[in-house]
């Protein structure tokens, strides 16, 4: 669970990275027409916006190993009607966590979750072999984009029946020698 929150910090600050690039024009306006009256003068290197912009995209783009669960796969007759139901019966079931349906010559396919360890993805898919048991965990590699869009409540410690009700813990009984 802490790896987990790692390195969803070190993806947001990667993602930020990527953003405050966007805002590089502003602050250089910024600094231009101070509100205190000095005066500032910028000389940048020709290739320097390049090179951070290069810099921030790469960032944003860097792919990780990760888990995402099968929900269901097929080329059938029905396969895109079937896949449309079961993606929408997971949305309904799983409000906050990511599922996709993709078309992938020949199958239509619905996938949930963006897991960064097994033992997350392990832990979202025996709540969803509940409501889908012919689920069953895939290694997908991910982008730091699609980690930080997943919901962190779907991290969330959840109860053996998946109402998401987690048991307070037991205060520790007070031992002799306190």
């Amino acid at each position: 669970m802490m790896k987990t929150i790692f390195s969803i910090l070190l993806l947001s600050l990667a993602a930020a990275t990527a953003a405050e690039a966007q805002s590089l024009e502003a602050f250089k306006q910024r600094l231009v027409e101070p509100d205190s009256g000095a005066r500032v003068e910028i000389h940048e290197a020709p290739d320097a916006a390049a090179a951070f912009s290069a810099a921030s995209r790469s960032a944003a783009e860097k792919r990780h190993s990760g888990w995402r669960i099968n929900l269901y796969t097929s080329n059938g007759q029905n396969a895109r009607f079937e896949a449309e139901e079961v993606k929408k019966s997971f949305e309904e079931s799983f409000p906050g966590v990511s599922v996709d349906m993709v078309y992938d010559i020949p199958y239509f396919k619905v996938s949930a979750g963006r897991c960064v360890t097994s033992e997350e993805a392990i832990m979202l898919l025996e709540r969803v072999r509940a409501k889908f048991p012919k689920a069953f965990l895939m290694r997908e590699t991910l982008t730091a984009a699609d980690l930080l869009e997943e919901n962190p409540e779907a991290a969330a410690p959840q109860s053996p029946d998946g109402t998401g009700d987690v048991p307070a813990a037991e205060p520790a009984a007070a031992t002799p020698d306190e």
